[in-house]
């Protein structure tokens, strides 16, 4: 049987008694030891990126078999005198079945090296992309400092940190993200130049006690066309309505109304003579005082007419009503005598007043009293007659004197209501509690 040569060392080995067979491709290849075996194929993983298995010289046509290069030569290897096996690096090259191992192991391996280099060069491209906004923000920063550039929300680690969902990030030093202001009602002035506008729409009204709201209010702060409103009133062919108007220019000062009062003091109407007495007592004049004097000789009107001399501040009256509230007369005249002392600055019923008030927790005499007598207990009460309309123009010229203007917003929503009622009254409380801050804003 014919020899061949060991791939390895270019020896003669025989096939049959060779001590390393090889598998390349589909064939066995037989290597005169296992050195020999374990050299070729390191060779082979050594030659296999290397380009010139690729593209190196191009090489000669395949030898015939049973020739010396049938499986393939090592080229450069020399072979020592001795018959050493220790050969050294060579390159590989000969047989195509050793340049196609070559080619498929380096066609296997050459995508995971490309896909190392690639996240490679794109964590030092990140490194030079922080280094830089580090860099450039460290010039402008007001402690010039890195520890405070890498600190939590700094604008440097947020460019390289992933976004996130949730709140935005604050500013650095700024602290927490202030939260979005809620949004804001009318201002004061808007709400009184728009109940300025309802009050002026209620001039012309056909309801007596609607024009005559908004024009006792209106004059008040001034307005010509009120003022002109009550002046017609007091040509009414109706005396009430024409003492209304009346009172209520002799309280705004107008001496027209308190010399039309005292015109009606004459009449032969004793209705007429009596409610002109009254009023003229309630604006502070006393040229009633001989009507009211005669009223208190009739038992169905002495209380009223008491009432009346001690707001003119009459001795009489005040003793009568300490009387009326120490004896074992009916509750309402004892509550009667406490509030009519008590708008006078008289003491003498305030136990009284204050039971009053806890009991039902709501009344207007009461309250005004005790607001005269400068109890707390007076502004609560006065604060809940507002939610009433016959109460609340009365009301809210006693709050006035508070100066607090935050009430204005619980009688805002009534500007809108359709009830002519509620937002008459409500557009009058309005422009009575902003009078004193709209003087301040002239």
């Amino acid at each position: 049987m014919s020899t061949a040569r060991c791939p390895g060392c270019q020896g003669e080995v025989h096939p049959l008694l060779g001590e390393a067979p090889l598998v390349l491709g589909n064939r066995v290849v037989i290597c005169c030891s296992a050195a020999c075996r374990d050299l070729l194929l390191t060779g082979l993983q050594d030659a296999s990126p290397r380009p010139a298995l690729s593209h190196g010289p191009e090489l000669g046509p395949e030898p015939a078999p049973g020739t010396p290069g049938d499986l393939g030569h090592v080229r450069g290897a020399t072979a020592s005198p001795a018959g050493d096996h220790s050969h050294g690096s060579a390159k590989v090259g000969g047989s195509p079945a050793l340049r196609a191992g070559a080619r498929s192991g380096a066609a296997g391996r050459f995508p995971r090296r490309l896909l190392l280099a690639a996240m490679v060069g794109g964590g030092a491209l990140l490194l030079l992309l922080a280094g830089y906004l580090i860099l450039a923000h460290a010039s402008s920063s007001p402690r010039g400092s890195l520890a405070g550039l890498m600190r939590p929300g700094s604008p440097a680690l947020s460019a390289l940190s992933p976004p996130q969902g949730g709140p935005p990030a604050a500013a650095p030093g700024r602290g927490r993200v202030a939260p979005r202001p809620e949004p804001k009602g009318p201002s004061l002035m808007t709400l009184r130049r728009r109940s300025w506008t309802i009050l002026e729409g209620f001039l012309s009204s056909r309801t007596g006690r609607f024009w005559r709201t908004a024009a006792r209010v209106l004059a008040e702060q001034g307005h010509p066309g009120a003022l002109a409103a009550l002046r017609r009133g007091l040509r009414s062919g109706s005396w009430a309505k024409r003492q209304r108007a009346a009172e209520a220019l002799a309280r705004l000062g107008h001496p027209e109304g308190l010399e039309a009062l005292r015109r009606d003091l004459s009449t032969k109407r004793r209705p007429v003579r009596w409610a002109s007495a009254f009023a003229l007592a309630r604006c502070g004049d006393s040229s009633g005082l001989r009507v009211i004097k005669q009223l208190a000789s009739f038992r169905q009107h002495r209380m009223t007419a008491y009432e009346a001399l001690t707001r003119l501040g009459d001795r009489r009256g005040k003793a009568y009503l300490r009387k009326v509230l120490a004896s074992s007369a009916p509750p309402y005249d004892r509550l009667r005598a406490a509030v009519a002392l008590g708008l006078a600055g008289d003491r003498s019923g305030l136990l009284l007043l204050q039971a009053r008030m806890k009991r039902s927790g709501m009344h207007m005499g009461v309250a005004l009293a005790l607001q005269k007598l400068g109890t707390p207990e007076a502004r609560p009460a006065l604060v809940r007659a507002l939610e009433h309309t016959a109460l609340r123009e009365e009301a809210a010229r006693a709050l006035r004197a508070y100066g607090d203007v935050t009430l204005v917003s619980k009688m805002a929503p009534e500007l809108g209501s359709a009830s002519d009622d509620s937002r008459l009254t409500a557009a009058a409380a309005i422009v009575i509690l902003t009078a004193q801050a709209r003087a301040e804003a002239r």
